[in-house]
């Protein structure tokens, strides 16, 4: 049976699509791929990046662009060039850079080289959340990492994002002082793994799920967005989309925002409810046989 093409599907993936051992469960891609081969439109936003987003993802078959770093850049999820997205200007970046410092934190900056090549610039492990952070990445086989003494060498790439992960309470000032700002978007939310930490998030002011959702919607043809996910910074996505569903264990404000909530995210929720909202759609005429390509100057908001 083939499925109606004209909604896409967007899902959010650590605590939404991803069970407890980060990756997407058997059951998920199995019903998955049979809906992507029958021409449903399904893809993925994520605060992951590429490198990561592609481990996460393995065994299923993804044919359209992905939102990376909430949107800070959209591309193929097997490889390729960055195809669009919105990365820090420099001096934007430089200044946030040196306010981390100033303010005795040590944060992740991600960048885009030249070739394209996406790095991690860090100076060290300093709290348990990005230790175990590091610890998944590194043993997974990211090879985005970049230990630096000075964490200036990043600003000779594009740089994205600029995040700091630690408690709530050395956040609010730096988070308070950078929302003010109209120029960038800062995605505040608590670490879903590790009780007590927090990750601040600060990347160019269009660079979030609710900009990359419409951008999507866009570039498929599609009439109707759905959406899933579990944290705070779903929340622009779901404002963009007709329909958003949280998983069971969404936050609460995440919950009070959704169409209506589902299972938690160990229990294949978000597959199942795609399947049975695809089965709603009417026949298609043809298949998505082949990866869809991003405009690589999309157009502003």
């Amino acid at each position: 049976m083939a499925y109606s093409a004209r909604v896409l599907y967007l899902t959010d993936l650590d605590g939404t699509l991803l069970g407890d051992d980060l990756t997407v469960s058997p059951a998920s891609a199995a019903i998955l791929n049979d809906l992507i081969g029958a021409g449903v439109l399904i893809t993925a936003a994520t605060a992951r990046a590429r490198e990561s987003t592609r481990r996460a993802l393995a065994g299923v078959d993804l044919r359209l662009p992905v939102a990376f770093l909430n949107g800070g850049y959209l591309a193929d999820l097997h490889g390729g060039p960055i195809q669009g997205g919105f990365p820090l200007p420099a001096e934007t970046a430089a200044a946030l850079l040196e306010d981390y410092l100033r303010r005795d934190l040590s944060p992740l900056v991600y960048t885009v080289d030249a070739a394209g090549e996406e790095h991690v610039y860090y100076q060290g492990a300093f709290n348990p959340c990005v230790q175990e952070y590091l610890v998944e990445r590194l043993t997974g086989g990211d090879r985005r990492f970049r230990r630096v003494a000075d964490l200036t060498a990043a600003c000779a790439e594009t740089i994205v994002a600029v995040n700091a992960v630690d408690t709530a309470g050395r956040l609010e000032a730096v988070h308070e002082a950078w929302r003010a700002r109209a120029d960038v978007h800062c995605h505040y939310s608590p670490d879903i793994h590790v009780l007590g930490y927090h990750w601040l998030e600060i990347c160019e002011h269009r660079a979030h799920k609710g900009e990359a959702a419409r951008t999507l919607k866009a570039l498929t043809g599609a009439d109707r967005l759905v959406c899933f996910g579990d944290n705070l910074n779903d929340l622009p996505m779901f404002a963009a989309a007709d329909e958003g569903y949280a998983v069971g264990n969404a936050h609460p404000e995440v919950r009070a925002a959704a169409t209506a909530v589902l299972g938690d995210h160990a229990t294949d929720a978000v597959a199942h409810r795609i399947r049975a909202l695809a089965a709603l759609g009417a026949p298609l005429a043809g298949h998505l046989e082949r990866p869809v390509h991003l405009d690589p100057t999309p157009a502003e908001s």
